[in-house]
This record gives C-alpha cells, sequence and structure tokens, in this order.
C-alpha cells in the first residue's frame, strides 16, 4: 500500500488532529464545500460512520491548514498549500471528536464504491469492519453492512 498523502490537516478545539487527503478536499468542494463526519448506530459493528453536507445544530468545527502545519504531517504534496482551503467547512459530531486523533479522512473507490472513509482510525484498533463503515463490538451475523444498504451522503 502506498504511504497516504495528507494534502491538509483539520485541528479540533480540544486539540485533536487528522488528516485530509487531497481527494477529500476536493470532493467537500464538490459537495458544496461542506462536510460534516458523525458517528451513529447502524452497520455490522456497534457504531456506524457517517459523512453529512448539513451541519446539525452544534457542530464542533474544524480548522483547516495546508499539510506540514500543526501535526507536521508529511508526504509528497505536504508543502504545497491547497488553492480554497479558508472556502471549505469540515466539521464533527461530539462523539465522534475524541476518536479522531491521527485519524486520516479520504475520498476514493473504497469496495467498489465512491465515498467518504476514514482511512485510518488508530483509535478504533481492530474493532473496525472491513469495509471500514463501523467500528466497536460486532453486532451479529443479521446486521445490515452500511457498504450493502449503500448508505453514501446523508443530509441530517
Amino acid at each position: 500500500m502506498p504511504p497516504i498523502t495528507r494534502a491538509a490537516t483539520a485541528e479540533l478545539p480540544t486539540g485533536e488532529i487528522f488528516g485530509v487527503t487531497a481527494d477529500a478536499l476536493e470532493m467537500i468542494g464538490v459537495f458544496g464545500g461542506t462536510l460534516h463526519c458523525y458517528e451513529g448506530p447502524g452497520g455490522c459493528r456497534a457504531t456506524g460512520l457517517y459523512f453529512s453536507r448539513s451541519l446539525p445544530r452544534k457542530p464542533i468545527h474544524c480548522t483547516l491548514h495546508p499539510a506540514g502545519g500543526p501535526g507536521n504531517t508529511t508526504g509528497a504534496d505536504a508543502d504545497a498549500p491547497h488553492p480554497g482551503l479558508e472556502d471549505l467547512t469540515l466539521s464533527v459530531g461530539h462523539g465522534l471528536s475524541a476518536k479522531l486523533d491521527g485519524a486520516v479522512l479520504d475520498f476514493g473507490n473504497h469496495n467498489r464504491m465512491q465515498r467518504f472513509i476514514w482511512l485510518e482510525l488508530p483509535s478504533a484498533g481492530d474493532a473496525r469492519c472491513g469495509c471500514r463503515r463501523s467500528f466497536g463490538a460486532r453486532t451479529g451475523k443479521r446486521s445490515p453492512c452500511l457498504d450493502k444498504q449503500g448508505v453514501g451522503l446523508t443530509d441530517l
């Protein structure tokens, strides 16, 4: 697997820092410049990972920095600032915020679906499903996989 190239870092007010790939930044712009990441019930694990184009009442807003800023990420374009970074709004839900330190948000063709995923989510450890859409304790053989349900972007 090639190294993950972070185009930006996102910093939460509570100090957690996570990476954002260039593909994710580009698609946030394509989808209107706003992305909200949150967790909820569903999926083959106890907690599902979801993305929305609309913001809830009290989102936790991230401050976006070009790669090489806070978190001192490395990669091929670590020194190249991403144009329009200040025009993007990235926020997370209260339940997910504490779990994002060291994570990497990506957009791409994962399991034959174009979608956002958390490419890395260190806080989940090994308790993640294979499609990276859920984490936590298993919920049983009959639990629906978010990939099979085709859950992509949602609106809150």
